[in-house]
């Protein structure tokens, strides 16, 4: 492995357990579709998987990828 790919597997270490940290702290108030996802260690899984994608995909933040994400699921949000 080269050292380019050991920073990289780090910084998305990092990033994965970040990801997790803010799927601990949803706010149902602000994110409920979301929140509604981590109640299963499949539908965590599946979340932070998305959450990550956006975020390498189209360099959203990580609160920024949820919010995104919580619009394409939540029909009652008013762009």
């Amino acid at each position: 492995m080269t050292d380019f790919e050991k920073k990289f597997e780090e910084k998305l270490k990092t990033l994965r357990i970040q990801i997790q940290s803010f799927i601990d702290k949803c706010d149902s108030n602000l994110t409920p579709k979301l929140c509604q996802f981590r109640s299963t260690d499949q539908g965590r899984e599946k979340l932070a998987q998305y959450i990550e994608d956006k975020i390498l995909q189209a360099g959203l933040s990580i609160l920024e990828a949820m919010l995104e994400i919580e619009r394409e699921f939540n029909h009652n949000i008013i762009d």
